[in-house]
């Protein structure tokens, strides 16, 4: 019995004992353990809201002892929303030129726009191609129920001054979504951004349009109609979709600009195309933290966790800093900051797009000049230059030849290679008017105020977007970019490196370009010396009267004036032809078999009336540097893109460009009106004929009878050179036409004004009284041509 009782005790006290361990396991279960956050799509779990919002711990200052390694607190990443915004205002009264457009997508740069005005507060650079009307880019974005919403609105816009009954404020804001856009006659049904945009082509500047928008404010949402009056384009430096015309768009993608990612961090790089290491969170897709600062300044932050960090390969976590300055003058300050986070030392290296996206303006017809002899120059070419050389071109075509032939490749490299690094002054992509480059703002480690190069271990151009075939001219469409890779820094604990960057956005105007130390950056091509002293006389004719139409007449009148004496030399050679030409007959029929006898006679002839047959080519000798000089200068001047020949009339609006009297492209004649394979483009132009035809007439003029049938096929070639010229005329900019009528109708003058010659017999009176005064110096010559030295008699010495 006293067994059992020991037995029974003994499990009851074993019993009660597993139960007092586990009764708060069983009864009271402890909470789940939260998930640790990861970067990503994925939605994090929620932030504890501490007491009072506090900075987190800088490791610049850490709290341990010296020696000890600083402890880095947790990091909660809460996923980021997309925000659009602008620095800048398209208000008449701004200061600054620009208007720049950035996403947090990427902390890019989305769009730029040139607002400076003129003396009448319009636009100074607009857009050419885009005739509609101009409400305000709102980076719209279409929604799934229908409509498109408005993600920002830049004050100034017409879209911020739009009126609506009722409502105090005034303007469309972000959020709105717009359902209708109503004119007098119709009302457009909107369901995607493509809807808005392709409605909104039916306005012209100065029209008011109706735009209906569904706006929600708490948990009312209320349709409003606004009322806009819309303006001119002003020019879009840089845009996702570049127009080839009207309403016709390059195929350029909605690649941002200014795009970065890591290229080394610690052991991990970049393989093959990629453009930042896949492994981590991505810098180009992700949204990045933003706030506003004052400048006008936005700050973009990218935060590398701790935990993903170390599970990716790094020692800890990294934060990413992107800052956009905007400043009164046609430049952006970017500043890069990567601030090592973790506990220990870590090596970085990260890689930077520039900008791309940059006008097609004039694509089909201007011809850029590229810095070496035959090589093509695109559209949107990338230049750049290095501390010790001159400027360094890569045109879009060559660029697009390469990436077909290389696709696997991330580029062409142009500086820098895997051991050493390079450093460059500038580089940018470059259009016939404007440029987008960028250059270093970083100081040298004496403070000294001379800014260095760019220090980079690699750069490279690229072409953005798809791989497409692109035929005919279209290859200048190619949109054309650069990326530089900075050489690898190893931050220290608690450190940060910061790189700054100068981006110039602006038109490639001489002064402007000398405050930026950008002179080269204008192609001026053969006989430069020639394009700048007629651009000078240009601009001062210009100043006087205030019309580039006239001024170019008052060049031309000036260049004329200046080769008098060799053009009247010319035209009396043309009079001498046509009086020499019976004679010319005569000697042609009697020789007509014997060659050598024929020319013998011929020279006879002509040394008879002291005639020589080539001195017209010395007025083509002299002509040449000032046609193709005069041609750089119409070519490369801005002041002249949008100039117009006639004030307010529409024809001829801009002598950097044809006239563009009739376009008749939508006629389909493709061998002939497309941009991209026609032979005369898409628009009917008058100031070629008017030149061709003056050529023509000039050249009967001046050309003599033809004398046989060699002479007489010779004149019909250069009759159907004419039109050929004709043809290659067709496209010329209207201010290089407006010379050369000028210039012809200056040699028909000539030619009627000047008195006739005299007869044969006249004329070789005169050239033997021109023999017969020279007569002397002949006879002194000896047998080797060379002249007798003349002796002086010694007279008597007087004793």
């Amino acid at each position: 019995m006293e067994i059992r009782r020991l037995l029974l005790f003994g499990v009851l006290a074993w019993a009660i004992l597993i139960i007092n361990f586990n009764v708060n396991k069983w009864f009271f279960p402890p909470a789940p353990e939260q998930p640790q956050p990861v970067a990503g799509p994925a939605e994090p779990a929620p932030k504890p809201k501490p007491a009072e919002p506090q900075e987190p711990v800088k490791p610049e200052q850490p709290s341990t002892e010296p020696g000890e390694k600083p402890v880095v607190p947790p990091t909660v990443v809460v996923k980021e929303p997309r925000v659009r915004q602008a620095l800048g205002s398209l208000d008449p009264q701004t200061k600054s030129p620009l208007v720049i457009y950035l996403d947090s997508r990427g902390a890019a740069v989305e769009r730029v726009e040139l607002v400076a005005r003129d003396s009448q507060q319009r636009f100074k650079y607009r857009n050419l191609l885009k005739q509609s009307g101009y409400l305000g880019h709102l980076a719209l974005s279409d929604e799934k129920a229908g409509g498109c919403r408005i993600n920002l609105v830049v004050p100034g816009s017409p879209a911020s001054r739009a009126e609506c009954p009722g409502v105090e404020s005034g303007g469309l804001a972000a959020g709105d979504i717009i359902s209708y856009v109503i004119s007098d006659a119709d009302k457009t049904s909107i369901a995607t951004q493509e809807d808005f945009l392709k409605a909104m082509n039916g306005f012209l500047p100065e029209e008011t349009v109706k735009i209906q928008v569904q706006r929600t404010t708490g948990e009312e949402t209320s349709s409003l109609t606004f009322t806009a009056t819309l303006t001119e384009n002003p020019m879009e430096l840089i845009a996702p979709r570049q127009h080839l015309s009207a309403n016709v768009f390059a195929n350029d993608g909605t690649v941002p600009s200014f795009l970065m990612g890591l290229n080394t961090a610690e052991q991990l790089s970049v393989s093959g195309i990629e453009k930042e290491i896949q492994d981590l969170p991505s810098l180009r897709t992700g949204n990045w933290k933003t706030r506003l600062l004052k400048g006008p300044a936005i700050e973009f932050r990218f935060l590398i966790d701790e935990t993903t960090a170390q599970e990716h390969g790094l020692e800890g976590a990294l934060e990413i800093i992107k800052r956009y300055t905007l400043t009164d003058r046609y430049h952006l300050d970017l500043d890069i900051t990567v601030h090592n986070r973790a506990a220990t030392a870590q090596k970085v290296a990260y890689r930077l797009d520039g900008p791309n996206g940059l006008p097609l303006e004039g694509w089909w017809y201007s011809n850029k000049v590229h810095p070496k002899m035959f090589r093509i120059a695109g559209s949107r070419d990338i230049i750049w230059k290095k501390p010790s050389g001159s400027q360094f071109m890569h045109g879009g075509a060559a660029i697009h030849k390469d990436r077909k032939a290389n696709p696997k490749l991330p580029g062409d490299s142009i500086a820098g290679n895997s051991k050493d690094s390079d450093s460059l002054d500038y580089i940018g992509v470059d259009t016939q008017y404007f440029a987008a480059i960028m250059m270093n703002q970083q100081k040298g480690e004496d403070n000294s105020t001379e800014l260095q190069p760019i220090a980079v271990k690699d750069a490279a151009t690229f072409q953005v977007g798809e791989i497409t075939e692109l035929k005919g001219k279209n290859v200048r469409t190619v949109n054309s970019s650069f990326y530089v890779v900075t050489p690898e820094h190893k931050i220290a604990t608690g450190k940060k490196r910061t790189t700054s960057y100068r981006i110039f956005l602006g038109p490639k105007d001489k002064k402007i370009l000398k405050e930026y130390g950008l002179q080269t950056a204008i192609e001026y091509g053969w006989f430069s010396w020639v394009v700048k002293p007629m651009s000078t006389i240009l601009h001062l004719f210009y100043a006087i009267v205030g019309n580039f139409g006239i001024a170019i007449v008052m060049l031309t009148i000036v260049v004329r004036g200046a080769m008098f004496p060799i053009s009247r030399k010319a035209t009396r050679g043309a009079q001498m032809m046509q009086f020499l030409a019976p004679e010319m007959k005569k000697i042609t029929e009697k020789y007509k078999n014997d060659m050598e006898k024929r020319s013998r006679a011929q020279r006879e002839l002509f040394g008879r009336y002291n005639y020589n047959p080539f001195s017209g080519c010395l007025l083509m000798f002299f002509q040449l540097p000032v046609f193709i000089g005069l041609y750089r200068c119409l070519s490369v001047d801005i002041e002249l893109r949008d100039a117009p020949l006639i004030s307010g009339i529409a024809w001829c609006s801009n002598l950097a460009a044809p006239d563009m009297f009739w376009h008749w492209e939508s006629m389909g004649w493709g061998v002939i009106t497309s941009r991209a394979t026609g032979w005369l483009g898409p628009f009917f132009n008058i100031l070629p004929i008017i030149t061709i035809t003056l050529f023509i007439l000039q050249q009967k003029m001046f050309t003599p009878p033809a004398t046989d049938d060699q002479t007489r096929m010779q004149q019909k070639m250069m009759k159907y050179m004419m039109v050929f010229m004709g043809i290659l005329f067709f496209k010329v900019a209207s201010g290089l036409c407006l010379y050369f009528i000028v210039s012809s109708a200056w040699g028909i003058a000539e030619r009627k004004l000047l008195p006739k010659v005299g007869t044969p017999e006249e004329i070789a009176s005169r050239a033997r009284e021109k023999v017969m005064r020279s007569g002397k110096k002949q006879s002194q010559r000896n047998e080797n041509g060379r002249q007798k030295p003349v002796r002086k008699k010694k007279g008597k010495k007087k004793r």
